[in-house]
Protein backbone atom coordinates (compact mmCIF):
# COMPACT_ATOMS: atom_id res chain seq x y z
CA UNK A 1 0.00 0.00 0.00
CA UNK A 2 2.81 2.30 1.12
CA UNK A 3 4.59 1.30 -2.21
CA UNK A 4 1.74 2.36 -4.34
CA UNK A 5 0.91 5.76 -2.39
CA UNK A 6 4.20 6.38 -3.30
CA UNK A 7 4.36 5.30 -7.12
CA UNK A 8 0.80 7.99 -7.47
CA UNK A 9 3.07 10.57 -5.32
CA UNK A 10 5.58 10.53 -7.80
CA UNK A 11 3.71 10.39 -10.82
CA UNK A 12 1.54 13.98 -9.73
CA UNK A 13 4.96 15.10 -8.63
CA UNK A 14 6.39 14.51 -11.94
CA UNK A 15 2.97 15.81 -13.83
CA UNK A 16 3.03 19.24 -12.14
CA UNK A 17 6.86 19.40 -12.81
CA UNK A 18 6.37 19.14 -16.39
CA UNK A 19 3.68 21.34 -16.60
CA UNK A 20 5.89 23.72 -14.86
CA UNK A 21 8.45 23.98 -17.01
CA UNK A 22 5.96 23.44 -20.34
CA UNK A 23 7.01 25.91 -23.08
CA UNK A 24 4.47 26.91 -25.64
CA UNK A 25 5.54 29.81 -28.02
CA UNK A 26 2.92 32.92 -29.06
CA UNK A 27 -0.11 31.46 -31.45
CA UNK A 28 -0.04 34.69 -33.28
CA UNK A 29 -2.90 32.89 -35.51
CA UNK A 30 -5.38 32.44 -32.34
CA UNK A 31 -4.00 36.37 -31.79
CA UNK A 32 -4.93 37.63 -35.05
CA UNK A 33 -8.33 36.00 -34.64
CA UNK A 34 -9.83 38.54 -31.70
CA UNK A 35 -11.85 41.35 -32.79
CA UNK A 36 -10.19 44.94 -32.21
CA UNK A 37 -12.75 45.29 -28.96
CA UNK A 38 -11.87 42.37 -27.03
CA UNK A 39 -8.43 42.07 -27.89
CA UNK A 40 -7.30 43.73 -24.43
CA UNK A 41 -8.92 41.06 -22.10
CA UNK A 42 -7.49 38.54 -24.74
CA UNK A 43 -3.92 39.50 -23.64
CA UNK A 44 -4.95 39.40 -19.83
CA UNK A 45 -5.99 36.05 -20.28
CA UNK A 46 -3.09 34.82 -21.73
CA UNK A 47 -0.67 36.55 -18.79
CA UNK A 48 -0.29 39.60 -20.61
CA UNK A 49 0.02 42.81 -18.31
CA UNK A 50 -0.55 46.45 -19.07
CA UNK A 51 2.78 48.39 -19.25
CA UNK A 52 2.96 52.40 -19.32
CA UNK A 53 3.40 53.37 -22.68
CA UNK A 54 4.85 56.65 -23.67
CA UNK A 55 3.13 56.99 -26.96
CA UNK A 56 -0.27 58.03 -27.65
CA UNK A 57 -2.53 55.45 -29.34
CA UNK A 58 -0.28 52.64 -28.18
CA UNK A 59 -1.08 50.06 -25.44
CA UNK A 60 2.54 47.96 -24.58
CA UNK A 61 1.73 44.94 -22.13
CA UNK A 62 4.83 42.44 -20.96
CA UNK A 63 4.59 38.69 -19.90
CA UNK A 64 4.14 37.40 -16.88
CA UNK A 65 4.03 33.93 -16.34
CA UNK A 66 2.47 31.98 -14.10
CA UNK A 67 4.42 31.47 -10.54
CA UNK A 68 4.97 27.45 -11.09
CA UNK A 69 6.58 28.16 -15.36
CA UNK A 70 9.80 28.27 -15.32
CA UNK A 71 9.68 30.03 -18.76
CA UNK A 72 11.55 33.73 -18.09
CA UNK A 73 11.75 34.67 -22.15
CA UNK A 74 10.76 38.50 -22.40
CA UNK A 75 8.17 38.93 -24.31
CA UNK A 76 6.04 42.58 -25.38
CA UNK A 77 3.06 43.09 -27.08
CA UNK A 78 1.98 46.76 -28.50
CA UNK A 79 -0.88 46.96 -29.39
CA UNK A 80 -1.62 50.07 -31.89
CA UNK A 81 -5.53 50.97 -30.43
CA UNK A 82 -6.00 53.77 -32.65
CA UNK A 83 -5.77 51.80 -36.08
CA UNK A 84 -9.52 51.22 -37.20
CA UNK A 85 -8.14 47.27 -37.89
CA UNK A 86 -6.66 45.14 -35.82
CA UNK A 87 -2.68 45.80 -35.54
CA UNK A 88 -0.05 44.80 -32.74
CA UNK A 89 3.49 44.10 -32.71
CA UNK A 90 5.09 40.35 -30.56
CA UNK A 91 8.50 40.73 -29.73
CA UNK A 92 10.54 38.00 -27.91
CA UNK A 93 14.29 37.44 -27.30
CA UNK A 94 13.34 33.51 -27.84
CA UNK A 95 14.82 32.24 -31.33
CA UNK A 96 13.21 28.60 -30.58
CA UNK A 97 10.20 30.56 -30.39
CA UNK A 98 11.05 32.68 -33.39
CA UNK A 99 11.95 29.30 -35.49
CA UNK A 100 8.52 27.87 -33.90
CA UNK A 101 6.12 31.09 -35.00
CA UNK A 102 7.62 30.77 -38.40
CA UNK A 103 7.16 27.35 -39.31
CA UNK A 104 3.57 27.42 -37.65
CA UNK A 105 2.78 30.41 -40.08
CA UNK A 106 4.34 28.29 -43.15
CA UNK A 107 2.24 25.61 -42.04
CA UNK A 108 -1.10 27.40 -42.27
CA UNK A 109 -1.00 28.64 -45.17
CA UNK A 110 0.70 32.15 -44.75
CA UNK A 111 2.55 33.15 -48.64
CA UNK A 112 5.85 34.89 -48.60
CA UNK A 113 9.18 33.27 -47.79
CA UNK A 114 9.58 31.53 -44.69
CA UNK A 115 12.76 29.78 -45.31
CA UNK A 116 14.50 32.93 -45.73
CA UNK A 117 17.14 34.03 -43.42
CA UNK A 118 16.72 36.38 -40.83
CA UNK A 119 19.06 39.35 -41.08
CA UNK A 120 19.49 42.39 -39.26
CA UNK A 121 17.20 45.54 -41.26
CA UNK A 122 15.69 43.01 -43.44
CA UNK A 123 12.31 42.34 -42.72
CA UNK A 124 10.49 39.12 -43.73
CA UNK A 125 7.21 39.75 -45.31
CA UNK A 126 4.03 37.48 -45.02
CA UNK A 127 0.63 37.55 -45.97
CA UNK A 128 -2.48 35.41 -46.43
CA UNK A 129 -6.35 36.68 -47.38
CA UNK A 130 -6.75 40.05 -45.59
CA UNK A 131 -3.75 39.28 -42.89
CA UNK A 132 -0.03 40.90 -43.26
CA UNK A 133 3.31 40.45 -41.35
CA UNK A 134 6.44 41.97 -40.93
CA UNK A 135 9.18 39.90 -39.09
CA UNK A 136 12.01 41.23 -38.01
CA UNK A 137 15.27 40.60 -35.93
CA UNK A 138 16.91 43.91 -34.33
CA UNK A 139 19.92 44.31 -31.55
CA UNK A 140 19.03 45.19 -28.18
CA UNK A 141 22.03 45.60 -25.96
CA UNK A 142 23.75 42.35 -26.58
CA UNK A 143 20.46 39.88 -27.28
CA UNK A 144 18.90 39.69 -30.54
CA UNK A 145 14.84 40.60 -30.30
CA UNK A 146 12.18 38.76 -33.14
CA UNK A 147 9.54 41.17 -33.54
CA UNK A 148 6.48 39.84 -35.19
CA UNK A 149 4.28 43.10 -36.76
CA UNK A 150 0.48 41.80 -38.24
CA UNK A 151 -2.13 43.94 -39.40
CA UNK A 152 -5.92 42.37 -39.98
CA UNK A 153 -7.31 44.63 -42.88
CA UNK A 154 -11.32 44.69 -42.14
CA UNK A 155 -13.21 42.99 -45.47
CA UNK A 156 -16.13 45.90 -46.68
CA UNK A 157 -19.00 43.98 -46.65
CA UNK A 158 -20.39 45.71 -49.82
CA UNK A 159 -18.42 47.32 -53.03
CA UNK A 160 -21.13 50.54 -54.30
CA UNK A 161 -18.13 53.10 -55.03
CA UNK A 162 -14.63 53.38 -56.95
CA UNK A 163 -13.52 54.74 -53.47
CA UNK A 164 -14.74 51.50 -51.82
CA UNK A 165 -12.04 49.54 -54.28
CA UNK A 166 -9.38 51.48 -52.30
CA UNK A 167 -9.78 49.59 -48.97
CA UNK A 168 -7.83 46.31 -50.55
CA UNK A 169 -4.47 46.60 -50.01
CA UNK A 170 -2.60 43.59 -51.82
CA UNK A 171 -3.33 41.12 -54.73
CA UNK A 172 -3.67 38.23 -51.89
CA UNK A 173 -6.63 40.09 -50.28
CA UNK A 174 -7.87 40.98 -53.99
CA UNK A 175 -8.13 38.09 -54.41
CA UNK A 176 -9.13 35.99 -51.09
CA UNK A 177 -12.21 38.12 -51.62
CA UNK A 178 -13.34 38.14 -55.38
CA UNK A 179 -11.61 34.97 -55.64
CA UNK A 180 -8.67 33.97 -57.83
CA UNK A 181 -10.19 33.77 -61.39
CA UNK A 182 -11.43 37.28 -61.09
CA UNK A 183 -7.68 38.84 -60.15
CA UNK A 184 -4.57 39.00 -62.55
CA UNK A 185 -1.36 39.96 -61.93
CA UNK A 186 0.06 42.39 -64.95
CA UNK A 187 2.13 45.58 -65.91
CA UNK A 188 1.52 49.00 -65.90
CA UNK A 189 3.15 51.12 -68.54
CA UNK A 190 2.60 54.86 -67.97
CA UNK A 191 3.39 57.28 -70.62
CA UNK A 192 6.60 57.98 -69.94
CA UNK A 193 7.80 54.25 -70.55
CA UNK A 194 8.62 53.81 -66.66
CA UNK A 195 6.57 50.27 -65.51
CA UNK A 196 4.88 48.87 -62.73
CA UNK A 197 3.53 45.86 -61.67
CA UNK A 198 0.12 45.69 -61.13
CA UNK A 199 -3.14 43.68 -60.16
CA UNK A 200 -6.25 43.85 -62.62
CA UNK A 201 -10.02 42.92 -60.83
CA UNK A 202 -12.00 41.89 -63.60
CA UNK A 203 -9.65 42.14 -66.57
CA UNK A 204 -11.38 43.02 -69.89
CA UNK A 205 -14.78 43.70 -68.20
CA UNK A 206 -16.86 46.86 -68.14
CA UNK A 207 -15.59 46.10 -64.37
CA UNK A 208 -12.17 46.46 -64.80
CA UNK A 209 -9.86 48.08 -62.35
CA UNK A 210 -5.98 48.35 -62.20
CA UNK A 211 -4.38 48.32 -58.52
CA UNK A 212 -0.87 49.68 -58.32
CA UNK A 213 1.41 48.39 -55.75
CA UNK A 214 4.41 50.19 -53.73
CA UNK A 215 5.60 47.14 -52.72
CA UNK A 216 6.38 45.58 -56.44
CA UNK A 217 7.62 42.13 -55.05
CA UNK A 218 4.75 41.33 -52.75
CA UNK A 219 2.11 43.10 -54.81
CA UNK A 220 1.14 44.66 -51.39
CA UNK A 221 0.77 48.22 -50.64
CA UNK A 222 -1.93 50.19 -52.81
CA UNK A 223 -0.55 53.69 -54.45
CA UNK A 224 -2.63 54.21 -57.11
CA UNK A 225 -6.05 53.10 -57.86
CA UNK A 226 -6.96 53.74 -61.95
CA UNK A 227 -10.48 53.18 -63.35
CA UNK A 228 -11.13 52.74 -67.12
CA UNK A 229 -8.03 53.18 -69.52
CA UNK A 230 -5.73 50.73 -70.97
CA UNK A 231 -2.83 48.65 -68.97
CA UNK A 232 -0.27 49.82 -72.31
CA UNK A 233 -1.06 53.33 -74.27
CA UNK A 234 -2.50 52.39 -77.33
CA UNK A 235 -1.40 53.64 -80.92
CA UNK A 236 -4.89 52.86 -81.93
CA UNK A 237 -7.39 55.94 -82.63
CA UNK A 238 -8.98 56.58 -79.77
CA UNK A 239 -13.04 55.85 -81.18
CA UNK A 240 -11.47 52.35 -80.86
CA UNK A 241 -10.96 51.88 -77.20
CA UNK A 242 -13.80 53.85 -75.65
CA UNK A 243 -15.82 51.93 -73.14
CA UNK A 244 -17.94 52.59 -70.57
CA UNK A 245 -16.82 51.69 -66.79
CA UNK A 246 -19.17 50.68 -64.67
CA UNK A 247 -17.43 52.12 -61.09
CA UNK A 248 -18.54 54.86 -60.33
CA UNK A 249 -16.91 57.32 -57.94
CA UNK A 250 -18.96 59.03 -55.20
CA UNK A 251 -18.87 62.21 -56.46
CA UNK A 252 -20.50 60.50 -59.81
CA UNK A 253 -17.49 60.30 -62.16
CA UNK A 254 -17.43 57.47 -64.51
CA UNK A 255 -15.27 56.46 -66.95
CA UNK A 256 -16.52 57.29 -70.37
CA UNK A 257 -18.49 60.32 -69.39
CA UNK A 258 -18.24 63.13 -72.07
CA UNK A 259 -16.63 66.67 -71.15
CA UNK A 260 -20.15 68.05 -71.44
CA UNK A 261 -21.62 65.92 -68.59
CA UNK A 262 -18.33 66.26 -66.43
CA UNK A 263 -19.17 70.30 -67.02
CA UNK A 264 -22.70 70.39 -65.33
CA UNK A 265 -21.29 67.31 -62.86
CA UNK A 266 -18.91 69.69 -61.58
CA UNK A 267 -20.86 73.34 -62.02
CA UNK A 268 -17.87 75.14 -62.91
CA UNK A 269 -15.87 75.39 -65.90
CA UNK A 270 -12.73 73.96 -65.75
CA UNK A 271 -9.11 73.68 -67.76
CA UNK A 272 -7.40 70.59 -70.17
CA UNK A 273 -3.62 69.67 -70.35
CA UNK A 274 -3.62 70.66 -74.15
CA UNK A 275 -1.36 68.69 -77.05
CA UNK A 276 1.94 71.24 -75.63
CA UNK A 277 1.50 70.32 -72.20
CA UNK A 278 3.33 67.35 -70.28
CA UNK A 279 -0.10 66.57 -68.98
CA UNK A 280 -2.03 66.10 -71.56
CA UNK A 281 -5.73 65.06 -71.32
CA UNK A 282 -5.31 65.57 -67.28
CA UNK A 283 -8.01 67.74 -66.23
CA UNK A 284 -7.23 71.18 -63.71
CA UNK A 285 -9.66 72.53 -60.96
CA UNK A 286 -9.51 76.28 -61.10
CA UNK A 287 -10.67 76.27 -57.22
CA UNK A 288 -14.89 76.39 -57.91
CA UNK A 289 -16.97 73.31 -58.75
CA UNK A 290 -18.27 70.48 -56.61
CA UNK A 291 -15.25 67.93 -57.79
CA UNK A 292 -11.73 68.02 -56.29
CA UNK A 293 -9.39 67.35 -59.18
CA UNK A 294 -6.56 67.24 -56.73
CA UNK A 295 -8.05 64.01 -54.89
CA UNK A 296 -9.56 62.49 -57.86
CA UNK A 297 -7.00 62.79 -61.07
CA UNK A 298 -9.21 62.47 -64.51
CA UNK A 299 -7.68 62.14 -67.30
CA UNK A 300 -9.40 62.81 -70.98
CA UNK A 301 -9.62 60.97 -73.98
CA UNK A 302 -10.49 62.84 -77.46
CA UNK A 303 -11.50 61.54 -80.73
CA UNK A 304 -11.07 64.80 -82.46
CA UNK A 305 -8.05 66.61 -80.97
CA UNK A 306 -5.70 66.04 -83.85
CA UNK A 307 -5.51 69.39 -85.09
CA UNK A 308 -2.90 72.54 -84.37
CA UNK A 309 -5.26 74.55 -82.04
CA UNK A 310 -5.22 71.80 -79.89
CA UNK A 311 -1.65 70.65 -80.44
CA UNK A 312 -0.15 74.04 -79.57
CA UNK A 313 -2.30 75.07 -76.65
CA UNK A 314 -0.83 74.14 -73.00
CA UNK A 315 -4.55 74.48 -71.82
CA UNK A 316 -7.36 74.17 -73.02
CA UNK A 317 -10.89 75.67 -71.11
CA UNK A 318 -13.49 73.26 -70.88
CA UNK A 319 -16.12 75.58 -72.19
CA UNK A 320 -14.14 76.19 -75.04
CA UNK A 321 -13.74 72.80 -75.97
CA UNK A 322 -17.47 72.38 -75.61
CA UNK A 323 -18.38 75.16 -78.14
CA UNK A 324 -15.40 73.49 -80.26
CA UNK A 325 -17.27 70.12 -80.18
CA UNK A 326 -14.15 68.51 -79.13
CA UNK A 327 -15.42 64.74 -78.67
CA UNK A 328 -13.77 64.30 -74.95
CA UNK A 329 -14.53 61.79 -72.78
CA UNK A 330 -13.12 60.72 -69.21
CA UNK A 331 -10.73 58.25 -70.00
CA UNK A 332 -8.94 57.26 -66.62
CA UNK A 333 -10.22 58.20 -62.81
CA UNK A 334 -6.71 57.64 -60.64
CA UNK A 335 -7.47 57.32 -57.11
CA UNK A 336 -5.26 57.43 -54.29
CA UNK A 337 -5.18 55.86 -51.04
CA UNK A 338 -6.49 57.79 -47.90
CA UNK A 339 -5.18 55.99 -44.95
CA UNK A 340 -1.64 55.28 -43.07
CA UNK A 341 -0.14 53.32 -45.82
CA UNK A 342 1.11 49.56 -44.10
CA UNK A 343 5.24 51.07 -44.22
CA UNK A 344 4.38 53.44 -41.69
CA UNK A 345 3.29 51.36 -39.53
CA UNK A 346 6.10 48.93 -39.30
CA UNK A 347 8.42 51.35 -39.08
CA UNK A 348 6.75 52.81 -35.70
CA UNK A 349 6.65 48.96 -34.31
CA UNK A 350 10.36 48.50 -35.52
Amino acid sequence: MKKQFTICFLAVVFCLGSNAQKYTAFDIIKASGQSVERFNEWLKKNNFTPVLSDVKGELNYSYQPGKKSKDRTRREITFFSKEKNLCFSYKTFSEKEFTEMLDKLGNAGFKGNTQKKLLEQEPIFLQKNNLSLYISATRVDSAKQYAFVLRKFTLPNEIQYAEDLLQFNSHEMLSYYFGERNVIKDFYYFQDNEISKCSVLFPHTARQAIFIWGDEENNFQLQKLYIGGNLKPTQEKQENTIGQNLWRSKSGLQAGMSVYQLRMLNGADFNIGGGKSVYTGLVFGNGEGKINFEKENIILGCINCYDDVFAQASLVNSDDAIREQRIMFIQTIILEPFDETELGITQRAF
